[in-house]
């Protein structure tokens, strides 16, 4: 469908023109009006003026660096934005690196916004109007190269992770909550959206068969397994107080993440279950003490391993909780269950075929494997492919979001099936937002411990920019149960 598209441009002088620009679709029936008021621009500003009179959806205050500032208001409802530019290279960073000049600008202090989140939802519901702006001439080639650098072979690998979440623990022990589950938490507000129908929901609700073959009543798992896990005080608390925009704290919302996990899983007194990609060390320690499993937990991480031992330590669990320093390349054996949370995205795409042959020979028959996973819109994925973005260069080197749809088409290269898939984007959203409130709160403390000011710009930007895909829907999150393809059930 198409809409008409106003916009409005002030600028604060007594001094006034005003223009006027009508634009017509090539299907006859979309019109874009942009009325100017206020000091007469510039003609070199004339591109940025037409740049604006292509916006559709929302509302920008947009403050140039000499002061003027312009109004713009799209036909459409959307994002109410604010941007202030304080010089003009942000321009010039955007027009030759992409999304990643804009970042690396924002860094750099050149600009500004009373909300971040707010801004860059703007930018992408009226990307289709305005365009995509990707890198070019030597700056895309650098960025490819750069990515490709960074591949995920062991070394690689053990390089990218450390790169990230060696930071320290101390610093990410400032503002993740208690739990230090660095993945996104599921609110009440929005209960995962099944896409697997029946089964889902016959998955959650175990039959009494099912609750006998888990041990009945009174053994660590089985119905006892699964009634604690429902319980989102089995987690310390920090209380620190909910969202703004829901009434349920980061720590109930990961503890009913936890809650959830442990229930796709379903696992028996005395399996052994293996995480791939344990991070500090909480979903290894609470299947353990909770169900009465053996674990085995791997990283790549010096600073979580270190973190995850003592975390073991500290719930009774650390004879039953194996924890290495491991790639999970080179993992032997074969487990009942496999967890493996928010890992798929360090594989790198050309390491997703040996992640999920792994998974298929580290699982026994019977077993049932559940992973976490980020994903990105198939729509988007191509371009994604082709041009590397702020994350992958600044935040996560080697990072690469698969989709729903070449998860579930490398599963079945594998031997595997995918019995059940449910997503909660919006969780996430909220995830990152509360992340952010507690980094800023946090600061003063974060910044004793060696961290400068573009450190804190440059992952006050990830975050807002992680939180804005997640609204718009270009990226979601989601579970996935996994078993072997000739399973029953």
């Amino acid at each position: 469908m198409h809409h008409d598209s106003s916009s409005t441009l002030t600028a604060p002088s007594s001094t006034t023109t005003t223009s006027t620009t009508t634009t017509t679709s090539a299907t006859a029936t979309a019109t874009a009006t942009t009325t100017l008021t206020g000091d007469r621009l510039s003609p070199w500003h004339a591109p940025l003026r037409r740049l604006l009179a292509r916006v559709r959806h929302g509302q920008l205050s947009l403050t140039l660096p000499d002061g003027r500032r312009i109004e713009v208001v799209g036909a459409a409802p959307g994002p109410r934005a604010e941007l202030r530019l304080h010089r003009w290279r942000p321009a010039w960073r955007l027009l030759l690196q992409g999304d990643l000049g804009l970042a690396l600008s924002y860094r750099d202090g050149d600009w500004s916004s009373a909300d971040l989140t707010e801004l860059l939802r703007f930018g992408l519901a009226n990307e289709a109007a305005l365009g995509v702006i990707e890198s070019r001439g030597p700056a895309r080639w650098l960025a490819r190269w750069r990515h490709r650098a960074n591949a995920n072979t062991r070394r690689g690998s053990r390089h990218n992770i450390a790169a990230h979440y060696d930071l320290g623990n101390e610093f990410y022990a400032r503002w993740l909550d208690e739990s230090m589950l660095y993945s996104s938490a599921m609110y009440e507000a929005e209960e995962p959206r099944p896409t697997a129908g029946a089964e889902y929901e016959a998955h959650l609700a175990p039959s009494p068969a099912k609750r006998e073959r888990a041990g009945g009543e009174g053994s660590p798992n089985g119905t006892v397994c699964v009634e604690r896990a429902l319980t989102p005080t089995s987690l310390p608390l920090r209380g620190r107080g909910a969202d703004a925009a829901s009434p349920q704290t980061l720590e109930s919302a990961q503890a009913q993440r936890l809650d959830r996990i442990v229930e796709l899983l379903d696992p028996r007194a005395g399996e052994r279950v293996l995480e791939i990609g344990c991070g500090w060390g909480t979903l290894a320690a609470t299947l353990a003490r909770r169900c009465g499993v053996e674990v085995v937990g791997v990283t790549l991480s010096t600073e979580q391993l270190a973190f995850a031992r003592e975390r073991a330590a500290q719930y009774g669990v650390a004879p039953e909780v194996d924890l290495r320093l491991q790639d999970y390349r080179d993992i032997s054996g074969q487990f009942d269950r496999i967890v493996s949370i928010e890992m798929i995205e360090a594989v790198g795409e050309a390491y997703w075929p040996t992640y999920f042959a792994t998974l298929k020979d580290r699982l026994k028959p019977g077993g049932v494997a559940v992973l976490q996973a980020i994903t990105i819109d198939e729509s988007q994925f191509e371009r994604y492919r082709d041009s590397p973005d702020f994350i992958q260069h600044c935040i996560f080197p080697g990072g690469m979001l698969p989709t729903p749809e070449r998860m579930a088409a490398e599963a079945r290269r594998a031997g595997l099936r995918l019995t059940t898939e449910s997503r909660f984007g919006r969780g996430y959203a909220l995830t990152l937002r509360e992340w952010r409130r507690r980094f800023l709160a946090e600061w003063p403390a974060i910044q004793a411990l060696g961290f400068d000011e573009a450190f804190r710009r440059l992952w006050t930007y990830y975050l807002c920019y992680c939180e804005a895909g997640f609204l718009a829907g270009r990226v979601d999150v989601g579970l996935y149960r996994l078993t072997h393809a000739d399973a029953e059930g």
